[in-house]
Parts: structure tokens; C-alpha cells; sequence
């Protein structure tokens, strides 16, 4: 659904609302930007999702989206329930506004954490847990985040038992006691089974794993 697919999406969104009426011909040249669009995202591994809904066969009664001629676009940021309308329409235009935004790149190896999946992740997976708390326009978390996919690849090289997570704490606070944010980065570490965080010093893949290992933390059972 909707409400599921692009409200819920826990990623920033690109939206068209278009037309399959075929006297609609600015549908079709718009069609064909945003999917080459969204193929540049994936060649990219930017996290976002690129949608589209076809208002001749779904309507568009959402709140919010005032959508009066198609074909429309819209940005909504992770965690955000009011879209921003987009008048650009070109791939190029598209791609600027995606970096202006500072949408994140894809990792296979880290886990993103969010309000909603954080007590799921952290406090009841029955996994260790290594979670950086960061924010997009810190220059000190930009230059962890090479290093900090780095840890997360040796550590599935490695198969070690623990998950290596990240939030993004400009958008999602943590309620929970021992979480305090003395500052962008902060890494805490979350034995399996426990609520209660260590911080965690270090900012290279090295220094992060070495700690890791001097936790004593094996390989996955």
C-alpha cells in the first residue's frame, strides 16, 4: 500500500505521480527520467527509494500530496510525513538534489536502525551489538564512515557475532538510560542480552575491531 511502501519506507523518497492516459505525453518523457534516474541511484547504492503511482488507475487522495497537473515529483525525507514538491526534470537535476539532501550510500554489511526497529535490533536480537550514532553534515562522522564499513566487512569476513549498526541521530532520538550523546560520533557497544551501552573509543576499522576482539567476541554459533 501507499501509506506502507512510500510513508513507511524508513528512506528518503523520490515520487512520480503520473498518467497512463496516453494523451498525457509529458508522462512519458518524465516516465523515462526518473527511471534512468533510479538506475543511477542503484549504480550510486544511494538509500532511496524511487516510486511512481499511476493516478488514472489508483487516484491520489493522500494529504499533503496537492497534486493538480501530471505528471508531479516529490521529495519526502526519511521520517518526514510532509513532502517536498520537486521541479526538476532531468536526471542530472534530480541526482543534485539527492546530494543536497544528503541521502546516505547502501551498505550490505552495516544495518541501519531507526525508532522503530531500534529495541528489535539493539536490546532483544540476542546478538552484540555495535551501534555508531551519527549525524549526515558532521565532517567527523564523514570521515568515520569509510572506516566504519570497513569494520563491518572484515567483521562479516571474519563471521564474528556481532551486528554493526548505525542511526542517524539528527532524525531518530534514543529515550533509553546510558545513551547520552557526549557528540557526532558516538559508538556504544550492547553486549547480547543487556540495555545497558559502553561507549566505545576508536575511529579506524583497526582500532575498532581490535577492541572488539579484546571483548572476546567470537565467531557466529
Amino acid at each position: 500500500s501507499f501509506e506502507r511502501v512510500v510513508m513507511q519506507a524508513n528512506q528518503s523518497v523520490v515520487l512520480e505521480v503520473y498518467s497512463s492516459d496516453p494523451t498525457c505525453t509529458s508522462c512519458v518523457k518524465v516516465s523515462k527520467t526518473i527511471r534512468e534516474f533510479a538506475e543511477r541511484m542503484r549504480n550510486r547504492k544511494k538509500e532511496i527509494l524511487v516510486a511512481r503511482i499511476d493516478v488514472a488507475q489508483n487516484g491520489f487522495p493522500v494529504p499533503g500530496f496537492d497534486v493538480g497537473d501530471v505528471p508531479a515529483v516529490w521529495f519526502l525525507m526519511e521520517g518526514a510525513v510532509v513532502p517536498e514538491a520537486v521541479d526538476v526534470r532531468s536526471v542530472e537535476g534530480l541526482a543534485e538534489l539527492v546530494e543536497h539532501k544528503q541521502v546516505g550510500t547502501r551498505s550490505p554489511s552495516v544495518l541501519k536502525v531507526t525508532n522503530s526497529t531500534f529495541v528489535d535490533v539493539v536490546f532483544e536480537s540476542n546478538r552484540n551489538v555495535l551501534l555508531e550514532v551519527y549525524a549526515p553534515w558532521c565532517p567527523h562522522c564523514q570521515a568515520l564512515e569509510p572506516q566504519y564499513e570497513e569494520l563491518a566487512q572484515e567483521v562479516e569476513g571474519q563471521e564474528l557475532d556481532v551486528v554493526i549498526a548505525r542511526l542517524d541521530g539528527s532524525k531518530h532520538n534514543i529515550p533509553w538510560q546510558g545513551f547520552e550523546m557526549p557528540g557526532y560520533p558516538t559508538i556504544f557497544f550492547v553486549p547480547a542480552g543487556a540495555t545497558t551501552p559502553e561507549v566505545v573509543p576508536g575511529r579506524s576499522a583497526a582500532a575498532l575491531l581490535g577492541w572488539l576482539q579484546a571483548k572476546g567476541i567470537g565467531k557466529r554459533g
